[in-house]
């Protein structure tokens, strides 16, 4: 009885796995699939077959998710979005450097905090849409830095007060504060400053091209150039020939202000009176006070009571990056 029924129960078996070939041909050809598409599906268990099942679906899923963010970072719509938020990264009052690591500290946080950016998670965790958004960041951070150099250039020729230099930077929308009124002012100073640098390299560089030439010495105060000032600055390079600038390093100019300003913060930090101790953060505050103090009285004579919008961002995005984008 025992062996009637086994070999009962493997006929019913084989009959229902042929059932299930044969439906599942007839599914094929429904949807213009190869007739042998789903034959390793139909012999799986019903365990095995949720399995499957679940795997497609989550493959589906994700696949929908990298195509929609595909499509999204390839759109006009989020470039927009992406300068805006990389524009204001450029503008924060709290950067330690603008050329240096910053390029990769701003997809670091971007990563980070891709909600900010409005950037779909599905983006990094795809090789090439990741390489795409770090190329297009780089790309937008290289231009944002040209065109806030051309407005503080401008903004030197016409005089423009703080407050409007700031509008200028800083588009409707954005929360303007001291702070940002500080770090602009700073920015505007160095600049004046940088363009006597380049001007004073331009006539060492003709000096030196003209020693070159003559394989003579020339003394460089016959060229109304102070080759001593200029390397005591610190911005000569290792042979104690002064380094030639020129306007396009500016940003780099910034980068070792501002490397410079810290460690004097630090220093001012450690030797401070215990009577009356100084902080890096309020040497830091201190400083960037005074560049404000002095911008208004060389360009807003006559704009007495001027003061920005906010004292303090509330935005919270924007207030994300101020605090967060630093290293």
């Amino acid at each position: 009885m025992s062996m009637r029924r086994a070999r009962s129960e493997s006929i019913v078996e084989e009959q229902r796995k042929k059932c299930l070939k044969h439906h599942a041909v007839t599914v094929c050809k429904s949807l213009n699939l190869p007739d042998d598409t789903l034959e390793d599906f139909a012999s799986l268990n019903a365990k095995e077959k949720l399995n499957e099942i679940r795997g497609v679906l989550m493959s589906l899923c994700r696949t929908t998710k990298c195509n929609a963010a595909q499509e999204f970072i390839d759109s006009k719509d989020f470039e927009r979005i992406l300068k805006d938020r990389l524009h204001v990264c450029l503008l924060s009052p709290n950067l330690p450097s603008y050329v240096s690591c910053f390029a990769e500290q701003v997809i670091r946080y971007v990563k980070k905090d891709p909600a900010t950016f409005k950037i779909p998670n599905a983006v990094f965790q795809d090789p090439e849409m990741t390489d795409q958004t770090h190329v297009q960041t780089r790309e937008i951070l290289t231009s944002q830095r040209g065109l806030i150099k051309v407005k503080l250039m401008t903004s030197i020729t016409n005089k423009t007060n703080i407050s409007v230099l700031a509008k200028l930077l800083l588009s409707s929308g954005h929360e303007i504060t001291v702070a940002h009124w500080a770090r602009f002012s700073f920015l505007r100073s160095s600049l004046v400053n940088f363009i006597q640098i380049v001007d004073e390299s331009a006539r060492i560089s003709v000096a030196q091209k003209s020693r070159e030439a003559s394989a003579a010495v020339v003394d460089p105060a016959l060229l109304n150039v102070d080759e001593e000032e200029l390397l005591g600055e610190g911005f000569g390079v290792a042979d104690n020939t002064p380094r030639i600038w020129v306007i396009s390093e500016y940003w780099e100019y910034i980068d070792l202000l501002l490397a410079d300003l810290r460690t004097e913060s630090r220093k001012a930090a450690k030797v401070s009176p215990v009577t009356s101790p100084i902080t890096s953060e309020g040497y830091l505050k201190d400083f960037f006070k005074n560049c404000l103090e002095a911008d208004l009285k060389q360009y807003s004579a006559g704009c007495e009571g001027l003061k920005p919008a906010f004292e303090k961002v509330t935005v919270n995005w924007q207030r994300a990056i101020h605090n967060e984008l630093v290293w």
